[in-house]
């Protein structure tokens, strides 16, 4: 008897199932996403900037997915996308725990039965699929819901601990709470348990605020986080800017209301770059993230992009040289030849 190599198969599953994903995405075509979460603005000096904390928040990136090119389906994606994989599967959990606690007569509507739809100044549609939108026993909608996966300890740490929800998130729960004008909450959930030790020494000791999301060996050392989960509440202020309040997995309030740094002005801003972008002739700045509440500074999302060689090299040059380059490049597929 001999076995079948399920190593094999469940990657070369992985790699179907992406390509699967890439073509029913490039049928939309011709439309910006709202899962595209970037903002654009100026700095202090007046130099424009783009802030995300993945390369999907890229005004770059995102027109390339408005025009239906994707990045190559090579390991080091198929790496990446089993993380998204197991966060859809999180996801399932969610729903089904939140269907059984709901007050009675209380429903759901999910991703494509709650689409939002807009146009920016040149026409061009913006559209989207919140995860999830509840419905009073009238079945009016009363509440918005994004539902992200914790997948390490870093994340975990940072919106259990450090109170900030990861900006990307932010712009992207936002942007449904302003379409459909509903109160929002941005949820984190694992069915993981992440193990930790003494170096994490800013971590709550037992019966200290923040101690409920940890679990302690019977002297007191830290174990780890058994299967974080916690949420924010959501909310536009008169001004424009996006507020968030922590919110723990028993439904109990962590802090008050802090403004972000996410504005509508600078959603907006970023979907009519984008759209400008065949006029103007240019390619946008690269994406920085900076924490929910601007304190700091952080990493550039684009160690995480396979084009960052080509935007070194000819990011200077305007967008047509630019975009001639990405197709010539060995990292992305063009899904329009593909698909004629």
């Amino acid at each position: 008897m001999s076995f079948i190599n399920l190593g094999k198969a469940l990657w070369e599953g992985a790699r179907k199932l992406i390509e699967a994903g890439d073509a029913a995405d490039a049928e939309k075509a011709g439309s910006l996403r709202a899962g595209n979460s970037g903002m654009i603005g100026e700095d202090s000096d007046g130099h424009l900037i783009c802030v995300s904390d993945s390369p999907s928040g890229c005004p770059r990136k995102t027109y390339l997915r408005y025009l239906g090119i994707q990045d190559k389906v090579d390991d080091k994606r198929v790496n990446v996308e089993r993380m998204f994989m197991q966060g859809r599967k999180s996801e399932e959990s969610f729903r089904e725990r939140l269907m059984a606690g709901l007050p009675e007569g209380y429903s759901f509507l999910a991703e494509e039965d709650i689409p939002v739809k807009w146009h920016t100044r040149s026409g061009l549609a913006v559209t989207g699929r919140p995860d999830l939108v509840i419905l009073n026993e009238l079945g009016e909608r009363v509440q918005g819901i994004e539902n992200k996966c914790i997948s390490s300890v870093h994340t975990a740490t940072k919106v259990l601990f450090k109170k900030q929800p990861k900006v990307g998130h932010l712009i992207q729960a936002g942007h449904y709470a302003w379409q459909l004008a509903l109160p929002w909450d941005l949820w984190y959930s694992s069915g993981s348990e992440y193990g930790m030790n003494a170096k994490y020494k800013y971590m709550p000791g037992p019966g200290e605020p923040g101690s409920e999301f940890l679990a302690y060996w019977d002297d007191g050392r830290l174990r780890g986080i058994p299967t974080p989960e916690m949420g924010y509440n959501l909310r536009w202020n008169e001004a424009g800017a996006l507020e968030f309040r922590q919110i723990s997995h028993q439904g109990n309030i962590l802090g008050e209301w802090v403004e972000s740094i996410v504005t509508l002005e600078r959603i907006i801003a970023f979907y009519e770059f984008v759209a400008g972008m065949p006029s103007s002739g240019l390619i946008g700045p690269r994406p920085q993230s900076q924490s929910a509440d601007g304190s700091e500074v952080g990493f550039c999302p684009c160690g995480f992009c396979a084009l960052t060689p080509v935007c070194e090299k000819h990011e200077g040059k305007g967008l047509t040289k630019w975009l001639k380059e990405v197709l010539k490049s060995e990292f992305v597929v063009d899904m329009r030849k593909q698909a004629k």
